[in-house]
């Protein structure tokens, strides 16, 4: 194959790769799922009421099997719609437990003066648009105009709580637990397969030179 061609199939193949990635409205990196119920990466919470409020959540999920998160950033993407890039990040979180879809999320991007909160379809009755909208209206925008984000998070909070309390029953479990408890079960799968693979290595080896 002549050196001309090779490398306009190299160009084609690079293209194929990155092209998405560099095409205009190529869909932009969502945040990684959260490990906690509370992720300030805007640094506006005090850690007391950081920690009390995801204190607050672990135990809602408990007691009703609902998932409320709390997302704080800096911004809001350059370019990207608040609806639709909420959303697309709470599906990639996969918020709530499976065949209820009773996940809540509350998104805000302090800089850019935007929230939203997102809920999953097994939610929506009890918290509908309207209803988000008069939490983030009257409960949590009053005090973040006052620059009491741990008020305003509070309030929005409680208000969630009190909307969605009693649609489902709780399990005593939480969806980190048991991601927790699937990583663990894991690692004790990978150590004893690791060991079972070592044996039949020293069997074989013992086989090969006759020990």
């Amino acid at each position: 194959m002549q050196p001309r061609v090779i490398l306009g199939l190299l160009a084609a193949l690079l293209f194929l790769l990155i092209g998405p990635a560099l095409a205009p409205g190529a869909p932009i990196a969502l945040p990684p799922s959260p490990t906690r119920y509370v992720t300030d990466a805007a640094g506006v919470l005090s850690p007391p009421v950081r920690d009390k409020v995801n204190a607050t959540l672990e135990k809602f999920e408990r007691d009703t099997s609902t998932q409320f998160v709390v997302a704080l950033y800096p911004s809001l993407p350059p370019g990207q719609d608040l609806s639709d890039y909420c959303i697309r990040t709470f599906t990639q979180w996969k918020i709530g437990q499976s065949g209820k879809d009773n996940g809540v999320a509350l998104f805000v991007f302090v800089e850019s003066r935007k929230m939203q909160i997102v809920t999953g379809y097994g939610l929506e009755g009890a918290l509908p648009d309207a209803t988000c909208k008069a939490i983030i209206d009257e409960q949590i925008a009053p005090q973040f105009r006052k620059g009491d984000y741990d008020a305003g998070i509070t309030a929005g909070v409680n208000a969630v709580i009190a909307a969605t309390r009693g649609e489902y029953h709780g399990t005593e479990t939480t969806a980190f637990s048991r991601h927790a408890e699937n990583i663990e079960r894991l690692v004790v799968f990978g150590v004893v397969a690791l060991f079972i693979i070592l044996g039949v290595l020293q069997a074989l080896l013992r086989s090969a030179y006759g020990t």
